[in-house]
């Protein structure tokens, strides 16, 4: 008998989007930051951060994501689907990484688009 996943819609939104981000980020070398969903749950390093990217609400990572570009991302931001608290030109480096400075696996990005 194979395994069955359980379709990500049928899941609770802030546990897929946090393991969403624990995939996204796996790799990423500066987890210097927070990201902080629609319900207050709080997902990054312990420290204090250079910036918080806020989520408004549960489709704004798939809003910037699904089709990963900079105009993308662009547009989820002025159509207020996230924001950003602290250093922005922090982020902007973790911009760069999202946006093909990494490259990854066939799985990886699989598994990124059945969350999304």
């Amino acid at each position: 008998m194979g395994l069955t996943a359980k379709p990500a819609f049928n899941q609770n939104p802030v546990r897929v989007s946090t393991e969403f981000l624990n995939t996204l980020f796996a790799d990423y070398p500066r987890p210097d930051f927070h990201v902080r969903l629609w319900d207050e749950t709080r997902w990054g390093s312990l420290e204090e951060p250079r910036f918080t990217l806020v989520l408004k609400y549960p489709g704004a990572l798939r809003e910037m994501f699904l089709r990963p570009s900079e105009l993308s991302m662009g547009e989820a931001y002025i159509f207020d689907d996230f924001d950003i608290e602290g250093d922005i030109e922090a982020s902007f480096e973790m911009a760069d990484y999202l946006l093909g400075q990494r490259t990854r696996s066939l799985l990886q990005g699989v598994h990124l688009a059945t969350l999304l």
